[in-house]
């Protein structure tokens, strides 16, 4: 339903006037607006994103390994 992705990003721009920062507030709008089919702003928003993650964080969403089947990795 598109009215709970526009919710979601208004949500998401709100919490982001308050903190520019928010990971996950940018994750938010990174996922609203792909659902929206706006991808070039849900990029621009998940490299935001990924570029204020820790190391760790950042390893948690880029590891392919989330995506496989664990017979895969065997």
């Amino acid at each position: 339903d598109h009215r709970s992705w526009n919710d979601l990003l208004l949500e998401a721009d709100r919490r982001l006037r308050r903190d520019a920062e928010d990971i996950d507030a940018l994750l938010a709008r990174g996922l609203a607006n792909t659902w929206l089919e706006n991808y070039d702003a849900a990029a621009t928003s998940f490299g935001e994103a990924l570029q204020l993650m820790s190391p760790a964080q950042r390893a948690a969403f880029t590891n392919v390994k989330r995506v496989l089947a664990p017979s895969i990795m065997d």
